[in-house]
């Protein structure tokens, strides 16, 4: 396995988007391009719609801070998909301490085909994770309310972890 460290309108098709959102997105779909991971139409929808997400429910459950949008897309997207860009997951991915789901989520637009696995202890963070990721249909991803020393031990091809520990202490 891998071990990496990272140290709301609705359009017909379920997901907002729009000129102002787009050109928000851009240094995600530039960053993605430049690194030949998967972008298209879609998951520029689906990230729009995560991005209004986060803003959303940031206001009263504190996700990830106070940012903008385009903070919210050069500091937190591209971050979270640039371990991709060193090697691309071709096998399950599990997200340790995942939060206001990053980097798990990121990863689960571009690959809709791998299973993504997001651990996270805190109660409303689950709840967050849950809605976002039925709003944005994402069927790859399972949500599981625990901390990483109690989930049962699995086989993942791709571990990553965002603001939780360094990786020698997490992987003990």
């Amino acid at each position: 396995a891998l071990l990496v460290d990272l140290g709301v309108a609705s359009s017909t098709s379920g997901f907002a988007i729009g000129i102002e959102m787009s050109e928000v997105l851009e240094p995600l779909a530039t960053f993605c391009r430049d690194h030949e991971l998967p972008w298209d139409d879609e998951k520029a929808r689906r990230f729009d719609a995560f991005l209004g997400l986060l803003q959303k429910f940031n206001k009263s459950m504190n996700l990830i801070g106070p940012m903008s949008d385009a903070k919210v897309v050069e500091t937190l997207f591209v971050d979270s998909v640039s371990a991709a860009a060193v090697v691309e997951p071709r096998a399950s991915i599990l997200d340790v301490g995942s939060g206001a789901g990053l980097p798990g989520l990121p990863l689960a637009i571009l690959y809709p085909e791998l299973p993504v696995t997001l651990v996270e202890p805190r109660q409303k963070r689950t709840q967050f994770l849950t809605i976002a990721t039925n709003r944005l249909g994402l069927e790859n991803v399972v949500i599981v309310r625990a901390r990483i020393e109690d989930v049962e031990p699995a086989q993942y091809g791709y571990v990553i972890s965002k603001a939780f520990q360094p990786p020698a202490q997490w992987v003990e």
